[in-house]
């Protein structure tokens, strides 16, 4: 995964050509015998490819200037991976944090947000961020001060 990222996304000749792999990336299959999502990376290398490529900060160039393709598809599988491990629930407006401590991928999240100089990288991770900080299963306030 981490050669084809190098080639087609760090190295691309043009930004079709990475806009096209990065949207590739993230397009849902339907699968018309399930109710499962379904994307191109199978579920058993999800995982791996999220810890060791959208959340590397060698493979991110430093979480420096990503552009907004780049995000949606470090946004789609943090949402994916962090829903298959139940850390977080998807919702249609608004994801809701299940348990926070569990969350893979915050770290990096907050260095594409601190790196960022794309306005259209910058709002949608700062959403995510406080979506994942304050849209919390559980409302006692004691578990609220503890994250903070």
């Amino acid at each position: 995964m981490k050669k084809l990222w190098t080639v087609l996304v760090k190295k691309s000749v043009t930004e079709v050509e990475k806009n096209a792999f990065l949207n590739w990336l993230t397009k849902q299959k339907d699968s018309n015998y399930q109710r499962t999502k379904e994307y191109v990376i199978p579920e058993s290398l999800r995982k791996h490819f999220f810890n060791n490529v959208l959340c590397d900060s060698d493979c991110m160039d430093g979480f420096k200037d990503l552009t907004p393709e780049t995000f949606k598809s470090f946004e789609k599988y943090f949402e994916i991976i962090n829903e298959k491990e139940k850390n977080i629930e998807v919702g249609r407006n608004f994801n809701k944090t299940l348990s926070f401590e569990n969350v893979l991928g915050i770290d990096a999240l907050w260095s594409i947000y601190l790196g960022a100089t794309y306005e259209k990288v910058l709002n949608p991770a700062k959403v995510l961020l406080v979506n994942t900080y304050l849209k919390l299963q559980s409302s006692k306030v004691e578990y609220r001060l503890q994250i903070w």
